[in-house]
């Protein structure tokens, strides 16, 4: 066994009363990516220094975000070397800035697609589902969870994340799909929600539609589709985060990945 490997070995059995499973599984895998590095470059772990890391991560093939899971476990395994007088100066690697993944959306024209494609099969309540969720952002479990009783004229009123409450108004076409669909013989008057569905069954509706188009998603693109839309349509983030329920206006940032009026313009603007 080499220095390294005495070390590593040394790392390893001070981290495993203090940590998962997983991330002494990760420990293994970063560092020892890492002694390879240092031993097809002849290094010495004694000689070590933050510009040889930073060539290293250089050359690995991943992410920014796998690199920072990379740079936490040798910052870790710097930090036992130093306070064990293994090294004598602290080698601490900056991470990299955290990439925020786009959100999956569908054009104007696929939502259009798929709205025509719930249209022919003259199945109102589906028709009723797709369209709310082209067309009102909202996530599953509200849409499962509504009830008449939250549907007021050109509004409906939602209890969202944190049980923060908001209204969010209805465009015209969704007011024409929902009468049609409550007087119709799919509506159970007599359900405790409105579509009288479990999340499952709501989610398997969509993917059916989509699945027809051969359009990859789920009913959480749909929602971020009428996001995208309405940002176009000139609708501020400030809005959206309303319309949307967001916490937080960095959430909704994500929205400017996309080339003001109220929000109630926009969204009748945006309707399908």
């Amino acid at each position: 066994m080499d220095m390294f490997e005495m070390l590593f070995e040394e790392f390893l059995n001070y981290k495993r009363d203090k940590s998962s499973k997983k991330t002494i599984a990760a420990y293994k895998q970063d560092i020892l990516t890492l002694q390879t590095y240092l031993t097809n470059n002849n290094i010495d772990i004694s000689k070590i220094d933050e510009l040889i890391c930073e060539k290293y991560l250089l050359q690995l093939n991943i992410s920014s975000n796998s690199k920072n899971r990379v740079i936490s476990s040798m910052n870790q395994f710097f930090e036992y070397l130093l306070k064990n007088k293994y090294i004598s100066t602290l080698i601490h690697i900056k991470k990299y800035k955290k990439v925020k993944r786009l959100p999956k959306y569908f054009t104007k024209d696929e939502c259009i697609s798929l709205k025509q494609e719930t249209l022919n099969s003259k199945n109102e309540k589906h028709i009723a589902i797709i369209t709310l969720f082209l067309n009102s952002g909202l996530r599953i479990n509200e849409l499962t969870n509504l009830t008449k009783e939250n549907i007021n004229n050109d509004k409906i009123r939602v209890i969202g994340k944190g049980n923060k409450e908001r209204e969010i108004p209805l465009a015209d076409k969704t007011i024409e799909v929902l009468n049609n669909y409550f007087n119709s013989d799919k509506y159970n008057k007599e359900a405790l929600t409105v579509f009288n569905l479990s999340i499952k069954q709501i989610y398997n509706i969509v993917k059916k539609y989509l699945n027809i188009l051969g359009f990859k998603g789920s009913p959480h693109t749909l929602r971020h589709s009428i996001a995208t839309r309405m940002y176009e349509d000139g609708a501020d983030l400030l809005e959206i985060k309303e319309f949307l329920g967001h916490e937080d206006i960095s959430t909704t940032q994500i929205y400017t990945h996309i080339s003001s009026d109220k929000i109630k313009k926009a969204s009748q603007k945006s309707a399908i």
